[in-house]
């Protein structure tokens, strides 16, 4: 299981969140497409319909800055594991 939310978790941030990280329970991750004024971008929780498309977002769950960084590229796909894991296994 580890191994398949590393890979999603790495699609999420190489489409810089635009790819709905999905939880298998009806939500999904997505990133903000602008950023806030620290020029950090939100990534939110959202409720998805039944035909996949995003409902509207339950919470923030992170924040990160794009990057072109490769340790910093992995440092977010660990958070992304991280946050998923502890919304997934809900």
């Amino acid at each position: 299981m580890k191994d398949r939310l590393f890979e999603r978790a790495t699609k999420f941030v190489v489409t810089q969140g635009q790819t709905p990280f999905l939880l298998g329970n009806g939500t999904a991750l997505i990133a903000d497409t602008d950023a806030d004024k620290k020029g950090r971008r939100a990534i939110k929780l959202w409720q998805m319909s039944a035909d996949g498309k995003p409902e509207h977002a339950i919470t923030t769950v992170s924040y990160w800055r794009p990057t072109h960084s490769r340790l910093t590229k992995a440092l977010h796909i660990s958070d992304i594991v991280q946050i998923a894991s502890r919304y997934y296994l809900r």
